[in-house]
C-alpha cells in the first residue's frame, strides 16, 4: 500500500447464497474513483483483504519495510 494514502473508499455489497443447503455470505468491494471491483467468496476473505490494504509499514516485519 502506498504510504501517502490516508483514505480508502469502497462501496461494499454483501449477499447470502445457498450452496448445497448451506447458507454462505459473499461480498464485493467497488473502489470509489476507479470503479475497480473485487469479489470475495467469504466474509473472512473480505476481512483479510481489508487488513492487508490497511496494513502500515509499522505493521510489517523489518525485512518488508522499504527504506
Amino acid at each position: 500500500m502506498n504510504a501517502k494514502i490516508n483514505t480508502l473508499s469502497y462501496l461494499l455489497r454483501i449477499w447470502r447464497v445457498s450452496d448445497f443447503g448451506c447458507d454462505l455470505w459473499r461480498a464485493s468491494l467497488e473502489k470509489i474513483g476507479s470503479g475497480e471491483t473485487q469479489g470475495f467468496p467469504s466474509i473472512d476473505a473480505l476481512f483479510a483483504f481489508l487488513q492487508q490494504e490497511t496494513q502500515t509499514n509499522n505493521d510489517k516485519p523489518p525485512a518488508e519495510v522499504a527504506n
